[in-house]
């Protein structure tokens, strides 16, 4: 819904400009000696998509 929104141009940022950083997420795990598949793709799945909101609607921007 908000997506949708921002992407119709009805939200738009406004302090984009000034946005230093963005965030950022750490994942602990056990040590071994071999990352399971399991992680290495909920590794990758929150790399790509726990900060992806705010990159919606930044196509447009000039």
């Amino acid at each position: 819904m908000l997506a949708s929104a921002i992407c119709k141009g009805e939200l738009v940022p406004i302090l984009a400009d000034y946005t230093l950083h963005t965030g950022s997420f750490r994942l602990f795990w056990p040590s071994s000696k071999h990352l399971s598949v399991r992680l290495r793709v909920f590794i990758d799945f929150m790399h790509a998509n726990l900060f992806a909101p705010a990159r919606v609607g930044q196509e447009g921007r000039s």
